[in-house]
């Protein structure tokens, strides 16, 4: 019982710290960036997920930053005067596309489904929650288990370029 609700607090919490952050993007919302025909591109027009919030078009900013995916990577979106810019993230060495987080003794069980992973072309790492916990990887933070598994989750984002995240318990 004690597993269960600690991983529903770290989903509910994970996942409520993104809410409301992100724009919903039209192709048909459109403008044109100034510059010679050839030239021209189309930077989409914003909508946030809140009906509340109104529509900002790109000719209404003159600078603008913000964190986004462009062509499958993280990346600072920049926008100043008619031009788009991206500053890519480095992720530590893109080593791990999937981490499985699992009591540490279910690990040595989960070493097929690694194995099945790594077969498909998916770079599978599995932790034990011992790991997270004593800070085998990163330093821990945290004020309780729940908090430290997120904080990982964060951590391996950040640093391992990690794309997926299983928990199993």
């Amino acid at each position: 019982m004690k597993w269960s609700v600690a991983l529903m607090v770290v989903l509910i919490a994970f996942s409520s710290s993104f809410a409301g952050t992100y724009g919903i993007h039209h192709p048909t919302d459109a403008v044109q960036e100034s510059g010679s025909a050839d030239e021209s591109t189309y930077i989409p027009e914003m909508r946030w997920l809140s009906e509340e919030h109104p529509l900002i078009s790109a000719e209404q900013v003159e600078h603008y930053a913000g964190v986004g995916i462009s062509e499958g990577k993280r990346a600072v979106i920049m926008y100043e005067n008619g031009s788009v810019s991206y500053d890519y993230f480095s992720s530590g060495n893109d080593a791990y596309d999937l981490i499985i987080i699992a009591p540490d003794d279910w690990k040595d069980s989960l070493a097929p489904l690694q194995q099945h992973k790594e077969s498909h072309g998916i770079q599978t790492m599995v932790v034990g929650l011992n790991e997270i916990y004593g800070g085998t990887y990163f330093s821990v933070q945290g004020r309780d288990d729940a908090e430290k598994i997120k904080y990982f989750i964060k951590n391996a984002i950040e640093e391992w370029g990690i794309e997926y995240v299983m928990l199993v318990g």
